[in-house]
């Protein structure tokens, strides 16, 4: 699946179950909810922003082009998961 422009999740589970995703023209913004790669393939063109929630690799793959920036906020959770 491609997707242009920025995608933001704020809850909730999203799970590539060995898909591939193509983020171009934007950034990825993960602030609370799970990211579960699940074996599939996560392609940024961008920026990763993980203000809170969890990344779970799991056997996937992370590609970013620009930074993975990994920062908390006040009273938020974030944790990665390298399985």
């Amino acid at each position: 699946m491609d997707i242009s422009g920025d995608v933001y999740q704020e809850g909730e589970t999203v799970s590539l179950n060995g898909y591939t995703l193509n983020i171009f023209g934007g950034s990825y913004y993960l602030s609370n909810g799970t990211l579960n790669l699940g074996g599939g393939n996560l392609n940024i063109a961008a920026e990763f922003f993980h203000t809170g929630g969890f990344l779970q690799v799991n056997s996937g793959e992370l590609h970013v082009v620009g930074s993975y920036l990994i920062e908390q906020m006040v009273g938020e959770l974030r944790k990665v998961i390298l399985k």
